[in-house]
């Protein structure tokens, strides 16, 4: 079964992660993990110096891979294990997931705000017969 979906959306990191608290996850770049949805959109920022240049990189924000295209399966799941990893950031925002044309599939949304990630799916309403 394939994850025929788009994705958009983003979850601030506040206050922003360091190149000392990132470098060493998992989600610093799309590395390939099967079971990867996001990733840090890491901002770089260079500062001319007496020495030279000081490079400054900074995770503001968790994003999806792939450009948002078909990674909906474990984006609550990795947005979990990103707040577990740095207790001392507060994440907010979301995600909306749409389902390709023709999918019986309705759209979705992940929300991200303080200690919980909530999962939440679309339903249709029948309006009633008159």
């Amino acid at each position: 079964m394939s994850d025929a979906s788009y994705t958009t959306g983003s979850i601030a990191i506040l206050p922003p992660l360091t190149y000392k608290e990132m470098r060493d996850s998992d989600f610093i770049a799309e590395n390939g993990r099967r079971s990867q949805s996001v990733k840090f959109h890491v901002n770089v920022e260079k500062h001319e110096t007496d020495t030279g240049e000081n490079i400054v990189r900074t995770a503001t924000e968790i994003v999806p891979v792939r450009d948002g295209h078909g990674v909906s399966y474990h984006l609550a799941e990795n947005v979990r294990e990103i707040m577990q990893a740095f207790p001392g950031h507060r994440f907010e925002g979301e995600f909306l997931t749409y389902p390709e044309p023709l999918m019986c599939q309705f759209p979705s949304r992940v929300l991200v705000g303080g200690a919980s990630v909530v999962e939440q799916t679309a339903e249709p309403v029948w309006s009633d017969k008159k």
